[in-house]
């Protein structure tokens, strides 16, 4: 949990964090991320994250992913 609260813009994802890709359906609905970016869900956050260096770029909304 308290990992969890520092997932803001601009600071890597914590080593070890469990992260979610996003089903295939959902992806389609989204626009899609630039080079080298892809969508992950951490702790209940749609991230966009940078793929070589695991920073954040943007946390897209809360929300609970099933």
């Amino acid at each position: 949990p308290g990992i969890a609260k520092n997932l803001q813009r601009g600071k890597p994802l914590p080593p070890g964090i469990a992260k979610q890709y996003l089903p295939q359906d959902l992806l389609l609905q989204l626009p899609r991320p630039g080079n080298g970016l892809e969508y992950l869900v951490v702790a209940g956050k749609l991230l966009l994250v940078d793929v070589a260096t695991q920073v954040i770029r943007e946390v897209l909304l809360d929300a609970v992913f099933d």
